[in-house]
């Protein structure tokens, strides 16, 4: 069934009918029904200089985005808010490359310019272009790891929409987005 629609969804592409569009769809939601799953996808955020990237292995892995309006964060980035993907610390990868390299490499958070925030948050920068990269977080006995959604290419996956604003009462700026 994944295969039939892998061929439909060729022939859509050299300009087949939309009726191949449609049996592609359910060819696939006929696998999905039974049982087969999707390899998972995942998204390369980069810094400015490209130097730097943390990879979310799986996008539908992730706990929830936030927006966040604390201090620390609006004065680490000169921005009234933060949007982070938050997700657990073994579905990101952090990855370095040399400036004549074309191929990333997997390194460990020590590899960045790291900054201890708060008891419980530790944030990592690249060590050329200060881009913010990733922060660690300790919530409880819950750990997370916050990726800048700006870093991320558009589009954005559907459950990647900010679902929640931390730290509203401190904002300098309303956002009226309608979530809470």
């Amino acid at each position: 069934a994944v295969h039939r629609c892998a061929c439909s969804l060729g022939s859509i592409a050299r300009g087949q009918s939309m009726r191949l569009l449609a049996e592609a769809l359910l060819h696939l939601m006929a696998a999905l029904a039974a049982g087969m799953h999707m390899a998972p996808v995942a998204r390369r955020a980069t810094c400015f200089c490209g130097r730097c990237a943390a990879t979310v292995r799986d996008e539908s892995k992730i706990a929830s985005t936030s927006i966040c309006h604390c201090s620390i964060c609006r004065r680490l980035t000169g921005a009234p808010f933060l949007a982070n993907v938050l997700t657990p610390p073994d579905n990101v990868v952090l990855e370095a490359r040399a400036d004549d390299a074309s191929e990333y490499a997997v390194v460990e958070p020590d590899a960045l310019a790291g900054l201890k925030t708060s008891k419980n948050v530790v944030r990592y920068r690249c060590p050329t272009c200060a881009s913010p990269l990733v922060a660690t977080l300790k919530l409880g006995k819950q750990h997370l790891r916050a990726v800048p959604l700006a870093l991320f290419p558009r589009p954005h996956p559907p459950n990647w929409a900010p679902q929640h604003h931390f730290h509203y009462d401190d904002r300098v700026v309303d956002v009226p987005d309608g979530v809470v």
